[in-house]
């Protein structure tokens, strides 16, 4: 009924409800027996409404329109998407959570679980879809793409060296050292590759359990301390945070997002997050050319 008041005709609605004409005859026929009015009358060659007609018409479509929005909703519902990521605690902590946000804008139908970890994800045993973790990007089982290579350097607020500029390691002997433990690779490791032969002997030393409490305590001016430049890369830009030691150590591993072997490249959540964050960071990298021209970039490891 509500199709042929739409269309005008019963030839019109059998059309778009794909049946018959006589069907859909027959079905005005039974729904007029049981009102026991006429619905509908014909002038010049079409069906129009009678005045219960168009009271029952009315009920109908907003029935039926309900009836839409609800099954939107559903197929919304189903058609949600799930991704799981576990990353090493301070890449997820100081570049992915602060920028997850624009990729959620970007796929408001995916919902994201993010989960950091000191140890590489293991999809034998972690819940997780994809991964983030440092290495040469050869994994048995796995499907890996190259995010970036990270470079370690000194780094710290400008405030902080308004009364006592550091500028050469040797000012960094009064200097507040703050030491991540997590970080593999350690101050002395890292001056014995940007000025081999000097030893740190500043007096005023702090230890921290992670390199995001590092960050933080940087942040806050409490000392210098030793990351990586990618992870502060948009204060280091903005001039919050400055490497005032002018070199940069590359270390010989990377990072890459990985993901098993039989999930395809081509799934979904997969594709999505791997083109954003490869066009995210080369966003970052190139804002950051301009800086890493000033430095001095040497290697671990180099002979």
């Amino acid at each position: 009924m509500e199709a042929v008041s739409r269309q005008g005709s019963l030839a019109g609605a059998a059309r778009e409800l794909n049946v018959t004409t006589g069907a859909v005859s027959r079905q005005v026929m039974v729904i007029e027996e049981y009102y026991g009015r006429k619905l509908f009358e014909r002038k010049k060659g079409r069906m129009v409404l009678t005045e219960v007609g168009r009271q029952c018409a009315g009920s109908l479509t907003e029935a039926f329109k309900l009836i839409e929005i609800a099954s939107m909703k559903a197929e919304r519902q189903e058609e949600r998407r799930k991704l799981t990521i576990r990353g090493l605690g301070t890449f997820t902590a100081e570049w992915l959570l602060p920028n997850l946000p624009e990729f959620e804008a970007l796929y408001p139908s995916l919902e994201i679980q993010v989960k950091g970890q000191r140890k590489p994800v293991n999809f034998d045993m972690d819940d997780a879809d994809v991964g983030l973790i440092i290495g040469r990007g050869r994994w048995r089982g796995l499907e890996s793409e190259y995010l970036y290579t990270p470079r370690i350097t000194a780094i710290a607020n400008p405030d902080l060296l308004r009364d006592k500029p550091i500028g050469i390691p040797s000012d960094l002997n009064s200097a507040r050292i703050l030491h991540p433990m997590d970080l593999h690779i350690s101050w002395q490791q890292w001056l014995q590759v940007v000025q081999p032969g000097f030893h740190l002997e500043s007096p005023k030393n702090c230890w921290l359990e992670t390199s995001s409490q590092m960050f933080n305590a940087v942040r806050l001016g409490v000392g210098v301390g030793l990351g990586q430049y990618l992870l502060v890369g948009y204060e280091l830009v903005r001039g919050t945070l400055v490497a005032p030691i002018k070199s940069v150590a590359r270390v010989s591993h990377s990072m890459y997002l990985v993901w098993p072997r039989k999930v395809e490249s081509n799934v979904p959540e997969v594709r999505d997050l791997r083109d954003w964050m490869i066009a995210k960071i080369g966003d970052l990298e190139h804002a950051l050319e301009p800086l890493l021209a000033e430095m001095r970039e040497v290697q671990f490891g180099a002979r």
